[in-house]
């Protein structure tokens, strides 16, 4: 039974007058989850000194002591249910949601959900799952999202504590050089008004004396 058969039995649509035109067929239901999609190993590269990059070779170095954690342009949310261990379902979350975004515009939710759930009650019976497995595999993703945000927040307060600890520790030994400086230029002073009052009293002798005055 078509998606358009199910959206009538559930859905009032326009009049004849002004009818709205069929939607395209329901997405997501043939090929492979997009949960299951294979990542391509990456392999990590250095850059020499003048901005070429290097295949890395030898032994690794070590790690710096506070490494930032790593940023990517966008979660892989592939990589996220496959560490939650989520396994693979006959129909996704994913693919419900493209089958919702089919239906003509403006419909109703109860109306969207009516004719979703009889929809994948048809096609559950042929794929050996049901409505309900599909709303527990939406469930389950949301934990996997929720817990991976979790994660990320709690190892960025982990860093960001660190390093500022780090610069923290870093000032004090600057304001300590810092404290170096101005007592080094002290006791330059110090030097240099001691050895002019002392030629200033050696001055003396060559007044009365009569030899250089310098």
């Amino acid at each position: 039974m078509s998606l358009r058969t199910f959206i009538e039995r559930f859905v009032v649509l326009e009049p004849k007058g002004n009818q709205v035109p069929e939607p395209p067929p329901a997405a997501g239901f043939q090929g492979r989850p997009a949960d299951q999609a294979e990542r391509a190993p990456v392999t990590p590269a250095t850059v020499t000194k003048n901005g070429a990059a290097a295949t890395p070779s030898g032994p690794a170095t070590a790690a710096p002591a506070h490494e930032a954690p790593a940023v990517a342009a966008a979660p892989d949310f592939a990589a996220i249910y496959q560490d939650a261990e989520i396994a693979a379902a006959p129909i996704t979350a994913e693919q419900a949601l493209n089958t919702l975004a089919a239906l003509p515009p403006g419909v109703p939710q109860d109306a969207q959900r009516q004719a979703l759930k009889a929809l994948l009650q048809s096609m559950g019976k042929a794929l050996g799952t049901s409505a309900q497995a599909v709303a527990e595999d939406a469930a389950r993703k949301i934990a996997a999202l929720t817990a991976h945000v979790n994660e990320n927040a709690q190892e960025e307060a982990a860093f960001s504590a660190a390093v500022e600890q780090e610069i923290g520790e870093l000032q004090e030994r600057i304001a300590e050089k810092r404290r170096s400086i101005e007592a080094t230029r002290i006791h330059e002073r110090q030097i240099k008004q001691t050895c002019e009052e002392e030629a200033n009293r050696l001055r003396i002798v060559l007044q009365v004396l009569g030899g250089d005055k310098r």
